[in-house]
């Protein structure tokens, strides 16, 4: 979980942990698929 929301945090920099609190788990693995599409790609 903890590796989810640092992904969120990198990608949404003014999310914080009180943004995620309240998501359920279906909610923030939704946002860390945006996340993961949204990061840059390391080469």
């Amino acid at each position: 979980m903890q590796e989810i929301e640092a992904n969120l945090f990198v990608v949404f920099p003014g999310w914080t942990p009180e943004t995620t609190a309240a998501m359920s788990l279906e909610e923030l693995m939704r946002w860390h698929d945006l996340a993961l599409a949204r990061a840059p790609k390391q080469t």
